[in-house]
């Protein structure tokens, strides 16, 4: 009997949290992300204000929290772009392989020129050259997987535009962002540097389990069919 796979449970878990923090943030922020007290402003954490206030006077747990809901959806509609490129690669391989919608696959591989920056579709045409274009439903598994591990690239990728001032623009509150303006108190009022980088590292936590739980699946199912 296989051991449980605890590892995609548990990002199962803290996915459903961070979605929560997403879809009903004010039931997790207790204050007004924007809303500024320059009487409190660099507090330590408190009853309060769990992580401190920043040079604003904000509440940086509920900064943190609605923070969520621009990093998550933006990752998550980078991912989804990543996964029409990979159905663009799937049709172009496909046509390719019947003479008749050959002239298909050459419109779309001449148009997805654009797309071949993103990684995945490169991985994904692999997977496919490994599988072969008829194995439609064996796909669904890597796809699923990359997906994930991409989810957790992008949204490193984009908190760190935000960090060099590319991404999220103030007062709108972004996790990188975040760490780009406490970067000038990480002596003083290192609380700043706290919810945001935990909340990056658990994200990318997440869906790092994600991604290495339906692989540890799909090759157990893999080696059970053999």
């Amino acid at each position: 009997m296989s051991a449980r796979p605890w590892g995609l449970y548990t990002g199962l878990a803290l996915l459903l949290l961070l979605l929560s923090g997403v879809l009903w943030p004010g039931l997790w922020a207790p204050h007004d992300p924007l809303a500024q007290d320059w009487l409190r402003r660099l507090e330590p954490p408190s009853a309060q204000h769990w992580l401190g206030t920043d040079v604003l006077g904000r509440c940086v747990w509920s900064r943190v929290v609605w923070a969520a809901r621009v990093s998550l959806g933006a990752a998550l509609l980078a991912a989804a772009l990543c996964l029409l490129a990979l159905v663009w690669g799937l049709a172009a391989a496909v046509s390719a392989q019947s003479a008749r919608w050959r002239w298909l696959d050459a419109v779309l591989m001449r148009s997805a020129d654009v797309l071949l920056a993103f990684p995945t579709l490169v991985l994904a045409l692999a997977v496919i050259g490994v599988l072969g274009p008829a194995l439609l439903t064996p796909l669904l598994g890597p796809l699923a997987v990359l997906t994930s591990l991409e989810t957790a690239g992008v949204i490193l990728a984009l908190a760190s535009l935000s960090f060099l001032g590319l991404g999220a623009q103030p007062p709108t509150p972004e996790w990188g962002l975040m760490l780009s303006e406490a970067r000038p108190f990480f002596q003083t009022a290192p609380h700043l540097l706290w919810g945001p980088g935990l909340a990056l590292l658990l994200t990318a936590l997440v869906f790092n389990l994600l991604g290495e739980g339906l692989r540890t699946q799909i090759d157990n199912r893999a080696v059970l069919r053999w």
